[in-house]
């Protein structure tokens, strides 16, 4: 059951990347793999950031 997570997580991801170099044009190569899922977290924390600044304004 862990090992099924897993690949279906580490796919996900794959195809995510692939989707992801597909919109920046194919720039990099290689190197772009691991560059998308640094991004990823990195705008996953900005959109966290914002979603708490929004709320932050609303309670003012």
């Amino acid at each position: 059951k862990a090992s099924l997570s897993r690949t279906n997580e580490a796919s996900l991801s794959a195809v995510i990347s692939r989707l992801e170099r597909e919109r920046q044009g194919l720039t990099g190569g290689g190197r772009e793999q691991w560059h998308t899922a640094e991004d990823f977290r990195r705008r996953d924390k900005k959109t966290e950031e914002e979603r708490r600044l929004r709320d932050t304004w609303r309670k003012i």
